[in-house]
């Protein structure tokens, strides 16, 4: 199991997040759509996936589907970790 977490980096605006989808060598294998916030209060803001087909050399990609709440900049950044 593996989770993404967006997180505000002193921005006011925010980042709501709508979802997160993964590819390995360009085919969708799992997605997570739930809407989420990092902003100065957090909701929902970790996506979580399983990935069953790992292969080594395979290429994976990260697709997430976000805007800024109420500006065009919202700086943050995203963590990616292996749930144990």
């Amino acid at each position: 199991m593996f989770e993404l977490a967006f997180l505000n980096t002193g921005s006011k605006c925010g980042l709501e997040i709508s979802s997160v989808k993964v590819y390995k060598n360009g085919n969708l294998i799992i997605q997570d759509v739930h809407t989420g916030l990092a902003s100065e209060n957090y909701e929902n803001n970790i996506y979580s996936f399983k990935i069953n087909e790992y292969e080594t050399g395979a290429a994976f990609r990260i697709v997430a589907k976000v805007k800024s709440k109420l500006a065009t900049d919202s700086p943050g950044v995203v963590f990616i970790k292996r749930k144990m």
